[in-house]
């Protein structure tokens, strides 16, 4: 499947994760296009803009951070309108890290004074076009969680995922390793996929087998859970230690907390209110987005529904307990 099949064109979303410009801690050369990270060097922002103006790239993204930030100590003025105006000219130079932020920027309309959806995708699609990962991941979250216009096409979040995770990207690789884990649609349950994931994205084995248990205990499977976090504490994970040490207090304090959140009195509450006493006892570890501040109702009732429909497929599974004991 090609990036152009998914209807990026069409809608418009919020990005849960953007990085944007970097300090490196060994001088290179300051306008190296390799990485275009802003160098610790004896120069101030005339000298970056100078060579900006001569039509280098990378002196231009650096120059766009400069007011973004207010210098730094390179006496740059702090202005919004200045960093997007030279991110747009390193973008349009062809710069994928400045058209994944201005991706960022206009469909957020984040600390840019114009901002323009269609200007947006447009600079998405352009980075994703060179195979930038964090744009790639980020796109990817848009319609995972369905933000803010985006249709939830978990299908196309996993695609991208995958793209940005062949590059190593440690985020994608977790995101698909716990949709793994959950059995989250598109992708079938898979514990040893998800395991293997969490491993490439750098987990020791024994704290990838510690992750992967919090899908039984957060679905109330305290047996199958502790069983996970023995061999993870048998693997060396010191976290799998700790936890099992007060194992029989974590249980009581999530089914107290379950039982408050499921008390007649939240029958008055809205899903919305519901959902946030999930996450904030780790019912709904990994299975929503990280920001809900801004979700319309509709979006809200959405995620709600579909953290119920986990937690009851969770519950009805019949999951082999002694996969777990190989390890």
């Amino acid at each position: 499947m090609k990036w152009q099949s998914i209807a990026l064109l069409t809608v418009v979303g919020v990005v849960s994760g953007f990085a944007i410009f970097s300090m490196a801690e060994s001088p290179k050369e300051p306008f190296d296009i390799a990485d275009c990270e802003l160098r610790e060097i004896e120069a101030e922002y005339a000298i970056y803009l100078a060579e900006a103006k001569k039509g280098n790239t990378c002196a231009m993204y650096n120059v766009a951070w400069l007011h973004h930030t207010g210098g730094y100590r390179f006496k740059a003025e702090k202005s919004d309108a200045k960093a997007v105006e030279w991110l747009t000219r390193a973008a349009e130079s062809g710069l994928p890290d400045a058209q994944n932020d201005l991706g960022y920027r206009h469909i957020n309309g984040w600390r840019i004074p114009k901002p323009i959806r269609a200007e947006g995708i447009k600079w998405y699609q352009a980075a994703i076009d060179q195979g930038h990962r964090e744009a790639l991941y980020s796109v990817a979250q848009l319609y995972d969680y369905g933000n803010r216009g985006f249709p939830q096409k978990r299908s196309d979040a996993v695609f991208l995922y995958r793209m940005a995770a062949k590059q190593g990207h440690e985020p994608s690789l977790m995101r698909l390793a716990y949709m793994y884990a959950d059995g989250i649609a598109p992708l079938d349950q898979n514990f040893e996929r998800a395991l293997a994931l969490m491993q490439e994205a750098g987990e020791s084995f024994g704290r990838a087998l510690y992750r992967v248990s919090f899908t039984f205990f957060n679905s109330g499977d305290y047996e199958t859970a502790k069983l996970w976090m023995q061999r993870a504490a048998e693997q060396g994970s010191s976290e799998a230690r700790v936890f099992l040490s007060k194992f029989d207090a974590k249980v009581q304090d999530r089914e107290r907390a379950k039982n408050r959140e499921y008390s007649p009195i939240v029958s008055k509450t809205s899903g919305y209110d519901l959902l946030l006493g999930l996450i904030k006892f780790g019912v709904a570890l990994n299975s929503i987005a990280p920001d809900q501040s801004n979700w319309s109702e509709e979006q809200r009732q959405r995620a709600y529904a579909a953290e119920q429909e986990r937690l009851t497929r969770m519950n009805n599974n019949t999951i082999d307990v002694g996969w777990a004991m190989k390890f």
